[in-house]
């Protein structure tokens, strides 16, 4: 009698040394693709997350670059002054003493329908994606001034407010998919007329 054992026959459990069985993969395969789907479901949350927060702040930035070019203006005015268009809701002007010590007229007027807040001419803007600015002119009460009632003098200096009150709010990138805004608002006291 011989100790010979048949391939496939005997012992075996039909895996070969250190195999698999069909079955086995296919069972490895589909819990890889659940795992797969699973995790990029949750990235795709998370990433959506993230968006939100830099369109956010996105928005903040551009308000932040709009605050920063007029508290620079006005701690160097001298007077307010009426801009060539006259005074508005979402116009107004500045007399000042620039870092060269040189006098200028600075004016500021928001494009609605650029969403752009410019500074002094067209081609020098302050902020892109400016959704709202406005300007109320303030008595020494704070009390709201309609700007028809202010006075005017020969050299164009404006009479009768005490400060600005300015409100903006900004979007994100247009490149940005999806609603995102922030929006601040600033009391700016006119200096005393000078020069």
């Amino acid at each position: 009698m011989s100790a010979w054992v048949s391939p496939g026959r005997g012992t075996s459990s039909g895996r070969g040394e250190g195999g698999l069985t069909l079955v086995e993969v296919l069972v490895a395969a589909v819990l890889a693709c659940g795992l797969a789907a699973a995790a990029y479901t949750w990235l795709w949350g998370a990433c959506d997350v993230c968006t939100g927060e830099t369109r956010a702040a996105d928005a903040q930035t551009r308000l932040a670059a709009v605050h920063r070019r007029l508290a620079l203006d006005m701690a160097q005015a001298l007077s307010l002054t009426r801009p060539v268009d006259g005074l508005s809701e979402g116009r107004f002007a500045l007399r000042l003493i620039d870092a060269a010590g040189v006098l200028r007229e600075v004016e500021y007027c928001w494009d609605p329908a650029r969403q752009v807040l410019w500074r002094s001419s067209s081609s020098s803007y302050v902020a892109d994606g400016v959704r709202g600015f406005t300007v109320a002119y303030l008595d020494d009460r704070g009390t709201p001034i309609d700007p028809a009632t202010l006075g005017v003098g020969s050299d164009g200096r404006v009479s009768g407010a005490a400060a600005l009150a300015v409100s903006a709010s900004a979007a994100a990138a247009a490149s940005s998919p999806g609603p995102s805004s922030a929006a601040a608002e600033w009391v700016f006291p006119l200096p005393p007329p000078r020069l």
